[in-house]
């Protein structure tokens, strides 16, 4: 365990530090635009030569805002937050949907065995708030009942470097449902801010969301995983703790979900974060902090060398070839082509298919991280919307 690793600062040096963030981002924002205006003028001086000038400035603005704003600390504790939705999110991207908050019950000690219960004396499952987002119909009106015959539902987990971010905050789960028909089961699960909530504590949230689910009725192969950045990780986490809780108990019936679909996943925590890059609006120093703090309670160096961290470089992924042999699998994966994590997602491609995985992937010309979000943002609809080509992939195995 490193002991060295910050936890998440106290409320009054958070508060100073997110007010001089702000107030750096209020005084830089005008000069970033107007230079990024100016170098636009030619195509040889754009981040990439097809960015139209709102995409440009859009990337400009949210680097620039990170890099004022997770600068000096990690996140604080959400606390009575985790339990609540997003009034607001919901009335911006989510009209005609409905949302129920679920306290799903700690995993039991029966779905908790091998890196699930690594520091059992820190780490302990937890009630996990999780919410249920759909259309309502006549058989679909509280949201909660159990899996109608044959039904399939999503598991959203949300990005966020592990430590900070809101399933409900995000257009996601809302857009999800409403285009797919499908019900959205979005886990807020804890942020990795202290000894409490480090790494497993995430995968014994997922794990408790997942066995919920199997309790309401839905079988394995029904289960649609979507994860996006720190959040595709973790699909792609649980879906190797389902492999290897499959073979530990054998009798539980676990199962693998029907599908894997990763959003620009990370996927190697073994190396520093990428620097700044002006083709990407993330930047290096949340993940600085957020990396060490997820695996505090392993040794220094563990990260480059447990598939549970850094899948695209260590671990098989046998397993997952194993289940679409036996099943139909899918695993779909986008990503952008100039995104900070580029190099990194396209080794875990390669890996993958190196071990007999069919992976369907969806690589976006000229797209940064999440370039979906980006592209539901400005607006982008068409058929080489990173948007539209993510709905259609949800659509396709949902």
């Amino acid at each position: 365990m490193d002991r060295r690793v910050p936890n998440a600062p106290p409320l009054f040096l958070f508060v100073v530090y997110q007010i001089l963030g702000h107030l750096i981002f209020a005084l830089a924002i005008l000069p970033t635009l107007l230079f990024r205006l100016v170098l636009h003028v030619s195509p040889r001086t754009r981040p990439y030569p097809t960015w139209s000038l709102r995409r440009d400035l859009v990337i400009a603005t949210g680097r620039l805002y990170l890099l004022c704003t997770t600068y000096t600390s990690l996140p604080r504790l959400p606390g009575n937050k985790a339990w609540q939705s997003d009034p607001i999110a919901h009335k911006a991207t989510g009209h005609g949907t409905k949302v129920k908050l679920v306290e799903v019950p700690p995993a039991t000690k029966e779905w908790i065995v091998g890196i699930a219960s690594d520091s059992e004396e820190v780490v302990n499952p937890v009630p996990v708030p999780c919410f249920w987002t759909f259309c309502p119909r006549e058989d679909l009106k509280v949201g909660d009942e159990s899996a109608l015959d044959g039904e399939r539902v999503i598991l959203y987990i949300a990005g966020g470097s592990w430590v900070m971010g809101h399933p409900q905050s995000t257009m996601f789960p809302y857009k999800f449902a409403k285009e797919s028909g499908r019900r959205v089961f979005a886990v807020n699960h804890r942020k990795a801010l202290s000894p409490e909530t480090a790494f497993p504590a995430q995968l014994q949230d997922l794990t408790a969301a997942y066995a919920y689910l199997r309790s309401r009725g839905f079988v394995p192969e029904n289960i649609i995983m979507i994860g996006d950045s720190s959040g595709g990780h973790l699909v792609l986490a649980l879906s190797r703790y389902l492999s290897e809780l499959s073979t530990e108990r054998p009798t539980l019936d676990v199962g693998m979900p029907g599908a894997l679909l990763l959003v620009s996943p990370s996927c190697d925590l073994g190396h520093a974060p990428h620097p700044l890059s002006s083709t990407d609006y993330l930047v290096p120093y949340l993940n600085n902090r957020a990396y060490p703090s997820l695996s505090r309670h392993y040794p220094p160096g563990a990260r480059g060398a447990n598939p549970y961290f850094s899948p695209a470089v260590c671990g098989t992924f046998r397993y997952l070839a194993a289940a679409q042999a036996a099943q139909r699998l899918v695993v779909w994966i986008q990503y952008g082509s100039v995104e900070n994590l580029e190099k990194d997602i396209a080794r875990l491609v390669q890996r993958m298919r190196e071990d007999g995985v069919v992976a369907d992937v969806d690589l976006i010309e000229g797209g940064v991280h999440l370039d979906a979000g980006i592209a539901y943002a400005l607006r982008e609809r068409g058929e080489n919307s990173s948007w539209v080509r993510l709905i259609e992939a949800v659509k396709r195995y949902a």
